[in-house]
């Protein structure tokens, strides 16, 4: 269908409007296409009409009859409250030309009534919305449209933050402005500065993760100083009160995490950080040039951090205060101590300027120093001052005493400390550490808490990823104070629930009670409510306390106290609630829980998408013991081990079980292989409750191991699965378990990080302790295995198939098997069913076919394939093939893994080697249902080696996707593989469908490709192509619309045309016609990649008719010898070229004519390491890219692009290099 037209009346009402402000009249509407639901019903005012079109890029377009200013639409959603859509915002003053405002945003897929989209106040008369599907389907469906004028905003489309105050906690703090009149700059205060920002002195970063301070040498400056700043001054009280605290009372903390972006000219200084006092600075971060100092009053070269900062560095400063010193740190480590008593005290962070038109020049806007700041903390404690967040302490006014060893000031950097945390450890979604989410609610993940700037940040995050800690210690009774604060940082969605609670070591809140004596719904709702729930209450009786209003977005002391006769809880040292018996015949009394441990936790109750992001901080953990009555606070189960009186284990090298036991922490038992065992005799039934054990080499390795429980010696039970060391320490580690009765302890091991050995230097048993043990998930639990199932042959196989259950370990003893199906088996995240070779390579698959179908969390591991049928892995998610050795018997055509069938998801192929591939098929092939490809499978560390010889079709390595599915997503990721001579195919790796990741890869001497030959929004990046000089070796083909390929390395390929270095190639149809065709591309966006002597580098539409469209190729580096270094085969349609480097040597010659700087014919001086050619020293790629690329946040070897971005896929560095091109060591069964 063409555009369709209608006229709209003017009079029509909107469903809401924004800001309080009416509309835009809009005069008409136009639509790409629609399927009878037409363009009008987004202008008739109600909500269940709707205009409606399929595919991606289908749009609709409002004309406003004439150029008007405008700064918003208001769009409502077809089926909005369940499903995003994902969506542009253009706006053109005469209907041909576009400008895009808002770029790929998702609506929030929580609401059917109308969302404002705010954008840079602009002048359009046309106002396009292009539609790009949503999380169901490829249909953009509109019910309702508005579009408002002026309202100053500067926009969501980079990100959602208006203003700085959206980024950084601003609430106590005024900034001081370079503008104003003389000796008198602009400050601004609260609460204007909640949505105050000033282009482009004081402004947010495009994509939303810092603010930026800019100060220029012409700026306004204070009557007290000759510089001018753009600079945060401390306040307190909501910032209506200046701060003002003395060096010797009380301890004052400020952390920066920040990065100096600009120095003005002549005179390169800038201040970045500093303490005031009532007359004058203490002390200051103080940059001249590429010199850091720290200064100590008037001595501006106090101390120097370091003589090489570059530009753009990103660094943690922080200033800590108390009884008369100041302590100044960088990047965590200790730089100077100041002994200075001074009063009148306050922070100040942002720009200070340390030039002016006097001695620097030009006397310009555009001469300024500049600094970002990602993070901004400042914390008062012990009657500091009136800083943020003073409060009174629980403990200090009760006088609870010293807090426990396992309480956690957050005082170090990165994941939370092992030793007093329990993170989750399951593989749900195929991320190592994360397990399911609250009622299956998105996923609680490792990744999702971290420590840095001297606090503990919980983030949940809009796709329903959030964090979960539980504290290393269970008890009966205790006191338990945190200093907390909670925000939302985004503008819409589902809520996360904030909670500290207490949760039974047993689990079965029921049974045993829950305690959740922190949680609330939304930080900004300024209520707080605790939910008390009764022990023994099958109908969950409970208590509930409502405490408001308290600002739950500030810093408080929320502090609970369990004992015999009550609980009680407290916020900033007040008490709040108390709760005492109260049995009955449905509950038992209320403080009886028998066991718990403290959580923290950012819950979320909504979904896996449209959450509203937020943050949890906190500033410290303290836990105190609390007296038993009638006893000794002792350990339960005494200080002394249980007496062992005999030990064996599974065979060893020449290191004895009985070492484990001789008090030496330098001799060892070792043995090797998955399964290895050491057995420990206790003499006679005892009750158990925990083993210590020191681990050989501990301090450097993680060591994966069971603990299991007998009677008998013959029958087991696990009470400990897949559990990890600490890999910090070589001394001895407690591993508590609930206390059951048990003869005989055994320890199975599972090989480390390194290895496949298992190697302890002295093991303990205790006695009760009346622990619930280390494996505990929370409100969701983490039960243990059921059982290890040993099985020596191919019946014995098929009946543990037939009987799995969830945590169900299936041993594979040396052998050959025939295998077969695995039908409707489902494990957990915590227990899955995993069947594994109990030495790897030894159990061999000889006959018979594997399908694992209607299943879940089942993992095969260690096996040897060489049987002559598919393995299939149908309508089935979480199934994982690990560590395992593929090598068919073929005879014809033949795929060799299969993920089919609707509903698959979430499965994992890794560390497995494939090879001797000679029929037609691939190593690994990706489809799905009819409509829809699988989704969300990873593909990762694998080895793939000789496949071939060349086909025509139908022997891709790795397939992902087909054209049938193409207008599918697949969110595959194929990442940090192994290609070498993969010659079976034009196409290595064939991509499909939609939004597939392929990264970090390396293909070594392989014929073809990797390709995107149907589907759109593909991103290639890492990943590096080394012909080693063998014919028909190719990089990248693209076809299909808005792909990204970026820091790839491309080197010595011979190829050319479809087997190019880079093609992108020419469609033979445009945006519509058969699957199977080449669509024509649009939008590809090519920057920072480097080639390197390839025989043909960049092609334009070599092969297809219809060139490239609106595509980009920027900050890319090209050397060679022959041939156009960019050759445009057919002339493409409005491509960019901006910041290559292209320099031909010998025959070659540039082969584009465009402007100098979009293709400087320069030496790019790559030195080459041994083995890659990378930015060598002065050469002009440093620093000379074009930026803008927010994707671009590394380069190839995984360094972070710091300051101005370097042109090619090379950031020179003096970091340690995290990725390299692969060789056989880091992929495969045996990686580490």
């Amino acid at each position: 269908m063409g555009a369709v037209a209608v006229g709209v009346p003017g009079g029509f009402h909107p469903v809401a409007s924004a800001a309080g402000t009416s509309p835009l009249e809009i005069k008409s509407v136009t639509a790409s296409a629609d399927d009878g639901n037409i363009a009008a019903n987004t202008l008739d005012n109600n909500l269940s009409t709707r205009w409606s079109a399929e595919g991606d890029g289908v749009s609709i377009r409002y004309d406003l009859g004439s150029v008007q200013t405008v700064g918003s639409v208001s769009v409502a959603w077809h089926q909005g409250d369940r499903r995003q859509s994902t969506f542009d915002v253009q706006l053109s003053a005469d209907g041909s030309s576009w400008t895009t405002v808002v770029n790929r945003k998702a609506s929030s897929g929580g609401t059917l009534e109308q969302q404002s989209h705010d954008f840079a106040d602009a002048s359009a008369r046309y106002v396009r919305i292009v539609g790009h599907g949503n999380t169901v389907n490829d249909w953009t469906s509109i019910t309702e449209t508005d579009v408002y004028g002026a309202d100053g905003g500067g926009g969501d489309g980079g990100g959602s933050c208006a203003f700085p105050a959206d980024v950084l906690d601003l609430t106590n703090w005024y900034i001081g402005l370079p503008v104003g009149e003389a000796e008198s700059p602009t400050n601004v205060y609260q609460p204007e500065l909640a949505t105050y920002k000033h282009d482009p002195w004081f402004v947010t970063a495009d994509d939303c993760s810092a603010v930026r301070f800019r100060a220029p040498v012409n700026g306004v400056t204070t009557s007290g100083s000759s510089y001018p700043r753009s600079e945060l001054r401390e306040m307190t009280d909501s910032g209506t009160a200046k701060a003002s605290w003395s060096s010797t009372s009380g301890t004052h903390t400020m952390v920066i995490d920040q990065a100096i972006t600009a120095v003005p000219e002549e005179r390169p200084y800038v201040v970045a950080g500093q303490i005031h006092d009532a007359s004058d600075d203490v002390t200051v971060f103080r940059l001249e040039g590429s010199r850091l100092y720290i200064t100590d009053g008037d001595t501006s070269h106090h101390h120097l951090v370091t003589d090489a900062y570059r530009l753009g560095t990103r660094f943690q400063a922080k200033f800590e205060v108390s009884d008369g010193e100041t302590r100044v740190y960088y990047n965590g480590a200790l730089q100077t101590t100041l002994s200075r008593d001074y009063s009148g005290a306050y922070f100040k962070a942002g720009a200070y300027t340390q030039a002016n038109c006097g001695n620097s020049d030009p006397c310009s806007e555009d001469n300024y120093g500049e600094v970002k700041i990602y993070g901004l903390n400042v914390t008062h404690g012990d009657g500091g001052g009136g800083g943020a967040g003073d409060s009174t302490e629980a403990a200090e006014r009760y006088g609870w005493g010293t807090p426990l060893p396992v309480s956690d000031e957050f005082d170090y950097t990165g994941a939370v400390d092992p030793d007093k945390w329990a993170v989750p450890t399951g593989e749900v979604g195929g991320t190592q550490g994360c397990w399911e989410g609250h009622a299956g609610n998105g996923r609680r993940c490792a990744k999702n808490s971290t420590v840095a700037n001297g606090m503990l940040t919980m983030r949940g995050e809009a796709n329903g990823d959030t964090g979960w800690l539980r504290q290393q210690r269970d008890a009966q009774y205790g006191r338990w104070e945190i200093r907390s604060r909670s925000r939302n940082t985004g503008s819409d969605g589902g809520l996360y629930h904030v909670l500290h609670l207490i949760w039974p070591t047993a689990g079965n809140r029921l049974e045993n009670g829950e305690y959740d004596w922190v949680e609330t719904s939304d930080p900004e709702a300024q209520c707080l409510t605790a939910f008390l729930h009764y022990p023994k209450s099958p109908t969950d009786k409970k208590e509930r306390n409502d405490h408001c209003p308290v600002d739950m977005t500030q810093w408080h002391n929320f502090a609970f106290e369990w004992t015999p006769d009550a609980l009680v809880g407290y916020v900033d040292g007040v008490e709040w609630f108390r709760e005492s018996g109260g049995a009955d015949a449905d509950r038992g009394n209320i403080q009886t829980m028998p066991s718990g441990h403290l959580n923290i936790q950012l819950d979320n109750f909504t979904g896996d998408s449209g959450l509203r992001p937020a943050v949890l901080e906190v500033d410290w953990v303290r836990t105190y013991d609390v007296e038993p009555v009638g006893g000794n606070p002792g350990d339960p189960g005494g200080d002394s081990p249980v007496p062992i009186v005999g030990i064996s284990a599974s065979p060893d090298d020449g290191n004895v079980p009985a070492n484990t036991l001789d008090n030496n922490l330098s001799t060892r038992w070792s043995s090797e292989g998955d399964g290895a065992w050491i057995r420990y005799d206790l003499g006679s039934t005892r009750t158990v409750g925990s083993a210590s054990v020191a681990w050989h080499q501990g301090a450097g390795r993680k060591h994966t191991f069971d603990v299991q429980l007998s009677d008998d010696g013959s029958s087991w039970r696990t009470v400990l699965a897949r559990t990890t060391s600490s890999g910090t320490t070589l001394q001895q580690e407690k591993y508590d378990f609930a206390d059951a009765s048990a003869r005989y302890v055994r320890i199975v091991g599972h090989g480390n990080t390194s290895n496949d050995w298992t190697s302890i230097t002295e093991t303990d048993i205790f006695g009760a302790d009346n622990s619930g043990g280390d494996d505990g998930g929370g409100d969701d639990g983490e039960p243990s295995p059921a059982r290890t199932v040993r099985v020596a042959d191919s019946d014995a196989l098929e009946s543990a198939f037939g009987d799995a259950r969830a945590g169900d370990r299936i041993v594979l003893a040396d052998g050959t098997y025939a295998i077969g199906s695995m039908t409707g088996k489902n494990g957990t995240a915590a227990a899955p069913i995993t069947v594994v070779a109990e030495n790897r390579g030894k159990a061999v698959i000889g006959d018979g076919q594997l399908e694992v179908a209607d299943s879940s969390y089942v993992t095969f591991q260690n096996l040897k394939f060489t049987n002559s049928d598919t393995l299939k892995i149908t309508r089935s998610n979480h199934v994982r093939l690990t560590r395992n050795h593929f090598r068919l018997t073929e005879e014809s055509s033949l795929k060799w893994v299969i993920i089919q069938g609707a509903g698959s998801h979430h499965n994992r192929i890794d560390h497995n080697l494939f090879e001797e591939k000679h029929q037609l098929g691939n190593f690994i092939t990706i489809d799905g249902s009819e409509t829809q490809q699988s989704q969300h499978d990873r593909i990762d560390h694998n080895h793939f080696r000789d496949i071939g010889p060349r086909a025509d079709n139908e022997m891709e390595a790795i397939r992902v996707g087909w054209s049938g599915i193409s207008r599918s997503s697949g969110f595959t990721v194929v990442e940090s593989n192994l290609f070498e001579n993969c010659d079976g195919d034009p196409e290595i790796v064939s991509v499909k469908s939609n939004d597939n990741v392929v990264r970090y890869n390396t293909f070594r001497a392989s014929q073809g490709v990797l390709s995107q030959r149907h589907g759109n929004r593909g991103a290639f990046h890492g990943n590096f192509f080394l012909g080693e000089g063998k014919a028909g070796t190719g990089g990248i083909r693209l076809y299909g619309q808005d792909h990204k390929v970026y820091n790839n390395y491309f080197e010595g390929l011979t190829g050319t045309g479809y087997d190019a270095a880079l093609q992108i190639d020419g469609g033979d149809v445009d945006t519509s016609g058969a699957l199977s065709a080449h669509w024509r591309v649009y939008r590809a966006t090519v920057v920072n990649n480097t080639f390197v002597n390839n025989v043909s580098n960049i092609e334009i539409g070599a092969n297809y008719s219809l060139p490239p469209v609106d595509s980009v190729i920027a900050d890319n580096v090209v050397t060679g010898s022959r041939g156009k270094l960019i050759n445009e085969v057919r002339k493409p349609l409005n491509m960019t070229y901006s910041g290559n480097i292209a320099w031909p040597t010998g025959s070659a010659t540039l082969g584009v004519s465009v402007p100098s700087g979009s293709v400087r014919a320069v030496d790019p001086l790559l030195a080459s390491d041994g083995s890659l050619y990378r930015t060598g020293a002065g050469s002009p790629a440093i620093d000379a890219g074009t930026g803008g690329h927010v994707f671009v946040t590394d380069d190839m070897d995984g360094q972070a692009r710091t300051g101005g971005v370097d042109v090619g896929a090379d950031e020179r560095s003096v970091s340690m290099v995290a990725r390299a091109p692969l060789t056989a060591v880091d992929v495969g069964p045996g990686a580490a």
